[in-house]
């Protein structure tokens, strides 16, 4: 199991670094989500990148203190990833038609409380402890799966909401970057010792690269394109 979540989270980092280097370097006329979408990826890399190193120092005891501290930063960046992973389709959806800032405030105020409850939590040994150098959930180790589903949900609602707005192709697409993460939180509710969650946001960010953000690109050459040719008539 070690070693394979390793190689899982290894792979997640080194496909999130293409999506970034991309999105970086080859996506030009940025916009926020944009933006957003670069800030989503830096995150997945960090959080995949402290996942990778608890993995590595599973069941080594002399490093207790590193172990909690690398799973509380997990918990907690698992928070912070789910924001901007949904603050990025509010802001796509918002190229297509306006939002009021205050429904992205809805989804954004719980997460600092949250991060806070949870370090609370854990402090009282209710979401995991560390036993032997091995991550053993606790009674309410799902308080973070609740948040993570509350903020699937939310985007979900936002996206179906405003599906006639932004047609069927981007709908279809935007559901689909739904789908992993909810996916793996499932899994996780059940398999609490063995995380997808990080990996779905992986690889959700790379559907999302190759289908919108790539073709954002097209359109920016497309036009490029047109002006040149304007331009030597």
């Amino acid at each position: 199991m070690r070693e394979v979540m390793i190689a899982l989270e290894a792979f997640g980092i080194m496909v999130a670094l293409v999506v970034l280097y991309g999105n970086i370097f080859e996506v030009h006329n940025k916009k926020k989500r944009d933006r957003n979408y670069t800030i989503s990826v830096v995150l997945v890399i960090i959080v995949q990148f402290v996942d990778l190193f608890a993995w590595w120092l599973m069941g080594k005891s002399e490093y207790y203190f590193l172990l909690w501290g690398l799973h509380y930063v997990r918990h907690a960046l698992a928070c912070t990833v789910s924001v901007y992973f949904v603050y990025y389709l509010w802001t796509l959806v918002s190229e297509c038609h306006p939002l009021p800032k205050w429904s992205a405030v809805v989804m954004v105020a719980f997460s600092g409380p949250m991060i806070l409850f949870l370090l609370y939590l854990s402090l009282k040994n209710r979401v995991f402890i560390i036993q032997d150098g091995y991550y053993v959930p606790q009674d309410l180790h799902y308080t973070t799966l609740i948040y993570l589903a509350y903020t699937l949900v939310w985007a979900f609602l936002l996206i179906c909401y405003n599906a006639r707005y932004l047609g069927r192709r981007k709908t279809l697409v935007t559901i689909s970057y739904l789908l992993l993460p909810a996916l793996a939180v499932v899994w996780q509710y059940y398999h609490p010792q063995g995380s997808l969650l990080y990996i779905a946001f992986s690889y959700s960010m790379l559907i999302v690269y190759v289908i919108l953000q790539a073709e954002h690109e097209m359109e920016y050459q497309s036009r490029e394109n047109s002006l040149i040719e304007a331009s030597t008539r």
